[in-house]
């Protein structure tokens, strides 16, 4: 009985400081909302694919221009590894100069991936694939779009694909950005860094509060 009092009297507490954040439709109370729902349900959300702790990973991203040879696609890799680094305890990440190295004497597009793992002695080859990629609506609206999807291959099975997720199309932001207000290298800048954390999410544990006020984000970089 006296559990179930504090229950409600919990959540009534949890009801009148969320009000006043949704009576005034800003993004900083968007941010304010996803807080206090997080003092409520916690914070940490679970990777789905989480056994990079401790091991050998190579990240490659393949574009429409193949494979290390796209400066998109290089970018995208290597804020992965950034993230990784940051959110991954004792993960050992393969440079990308080694990755370019193996790929032009051996060929990633004719021997595959798995034999690029064989090659550079990982634990896993993680591989992010963005396609479609275009940075504009029009001439005055900046709208990043890309189809994301992503593959694991794991050496311990014999390089086989233990991981796969189709994300779709990956917008940012929602709302467009004027061609004004930022220049196109800074814009690519900004949505390959929102892509990678969306694709980096899938391999560490996260807040809620991370997904919420995106935009408002991009609009602070």
């Amino acid at each position: 009985m006296h559990c179930a009092i504090a229950r409600r009297t919990n959540w009534s507490l949890f009801a009148l400081l969320l009000i006043p954040a949704l009576m005034v439709p800003q993004l900083g109370c968007v941010k304010l909302t996803a807080n206090l729902i997080n003092a409520f349900r916690g914070y940490d959300v679970p990777p789905e694919f989480g056994k990079f702790k401790g091991k050998k990973v190579a990240v490659v991203c393949a574009t429409d221009e193949g494979i290390g040879a796209d400066a998109n696609g290089i970018l995208m890799a290597r804020n992965l590894r950034v993230l990784f680094e940051q959110k991954i305890k004792e993960v050992e990440l393969v440079s990308q100069e080694a990755i370019d190295q193996w790929n032009a004497t051996d060929s990633i597009e004719s021997k595959g991936f798995a034999e690029l793992g064989k090659g550079l002695k990982v634990d896993y080859v993680l591989v992010v694939e963005m396609q479609n990629l275009k940075l504009r609506e029009g001439q005055t609206l900046y709208r990043g779009k890309s189809d994301l999807s992503v593959k694991v291959y794991e050496m311990e099975s014999g390089g086989k694909e233990v991981y796969a997720k189709q994300l779709g199309t990956y917008t940012f932001p929602k709302s467009g950005m004027p061609a004004t207000e930022i220049d196109e290298n800074r814009f690519r800048r900004n949505y390959l860094l929102m892509a990678s954390k969306t694709v980096g999410r899938l391999f560490y544990g996260h807040d809620l509060g991370e997904d919420v006020g995106e935009d408002a984000v991009m609009l602070s970089l």
